[in-house]
């Protein structure tokens, strides 16, 4: 109850904000925060928005169940969260450019929680973009590049980005990489998918 009660005390807040905001622009941001926040997560995400805020809800009260651990990783999310913005841009719902921006927000909130642990291990939150589906193809879509596009934004320490590297990886996303690990910022890590598929069969 209290997990699913966390969307209504934000939404509420939200509305609480938006009801002294002079601003109009502002104001109809937060009232979009505070619908949003009423759905999720008492209820499943049926737009990219509602998911990257439902994720962002498990990431909140994981932390706090156990504020120590060095791992709460939002793992995959080009993977989970595909569906949402495929369906969102199929729909008119979204613009790429508007999902981008959404991205960049959502990948700044890792930054800006992170407590002192997580800021002097550098590896609090961890997420991961390419490699492989189940069946062995390549799993690389559209929100694979406007992660590393997203970190090229917001050149933060978190989230701790890493990409899946294996042998049918598209050239286009090891030069978008590469791209991305010339700014310095020390993002992203290389990982070899191949060899992980072979240590966990073994």
């Amino acid at each position: 109850e209290a997990a699913a009660g966390i969307g209504e005390r934000f939404a509420a807040k939200a509305l609480e904000l938006a009801e002294i905001e002079a601003d109009p622009v502002r104001k109809a941001e937060l009232q979009k925060i505070a619908e949003v926040c009423a759905w999720v997560p008492a209820h499943p995400a049926r737009t990219f928005h509602e998911a990257l805020q439902s994720v962002w809800f498990t990431q909140i009260m994981n932390f706090w169940e156990t504020p120590l651990t060095l791992a709460v990783s939002p793992g995959r999310a080009d993977q989970y969260l595909f569906p949402y913005y495929e369906s969102d841009i199929k729909a008119g719902r979204l613009t790429k450019e508007e999902a981008q921006e959404l991205l960049d927000c959502w990948m700044m909130r890792f930054s800006q929680d992170a407590s002192p642990y997580h800021s002097h291990s550098g590896a609090g939150y961890h997420l991961d973009v390419g490699g492989l589906k189940a069946d062995g193809s390549d799993a690389t879509n559209e929100l694979s590049f406007m992660f590393l596009e997203g970190m090229m934004h917001t050149r933060l320490i978190e989230p701790n980005l890493g990409v899946l590297v294996h042998s049918k990886t598209p050239d286009d996303l090891l030069i978008k990489a590469c791209q991305l690990c010339s700014l310095g910022t020390g993002h992203p890590m290389f990982l070899h998918q191949d060899v992980f598929v072979e240590n966990f069969l073994a």
